[in-house]
């Protein structure tokens, strides 16, 4: 077992986090745990949830620029 790839998913959320704000990521989170609730977290369904999120609580030049700036 190797710490680097718990440092890197935590460092990834806590950009995502900078870039839409603590309250949002709470509700993010919130919702995609009990949407995807006993199944394994693959990145491709969060980076799904992730861009539909912001497209319904951002502006759409908000969430332009917000999902631009995340390199998947």
């Amino acid at each position: 077992m190797s710490a680097i790839p718990y440092e890197k998913g935590f460092q990834f959320l806590w950009f995502l986090h900078s870039l839409i704000d603590e309250r949002f990521m709470w509700i993010l989170i919130d919702e995609y745990v009990n949407e995807n609730a006993h199944t394994s977290v693959k990145w491709e369904v969060f980076q799904a949830k992730f861009e539909s999120f912001v497209d319904k609580h951002f502006s759409a030049d908000e969430g332009r620029t917000i999902k631009l700036s995340v390199d998947w």
